[in-house]
């Protein structure tokens, strides 16, 4: 009986992910992500770390009629 589990293709697609996956890690923009998070966590706001487009889900979020903006 082997020992492997995973075939060899999808071997091949999770080495892929995982590289995608550690090069995301490395990125500069993570970098200013991970600032970001550690100036909150010290008190300092220096900008959101969260920011979420409503446009991309419009039909999911309920807006009160008199806050939107005309």
């Amino acid at each position: 009986m082997s020992t492997n589990l995973i075939q060899g293709k999808d071997r091949e697609i999770l080495r892929a992910l995982a590289q995608k996956q550690l090069e995301y890690a490395h990125s500069p923009k993570n970098d200013e992500i991970l600032k970001k998070w550690k100036a909150q966590a010290e008190g300092r706001k220096e900008s959101p770390t969260v920011r979420l487009l409503f446009s991309n889900f419009t039909h999911e979020v309920i807006t009160p009629p008199d806050a939107v903006r005309r």
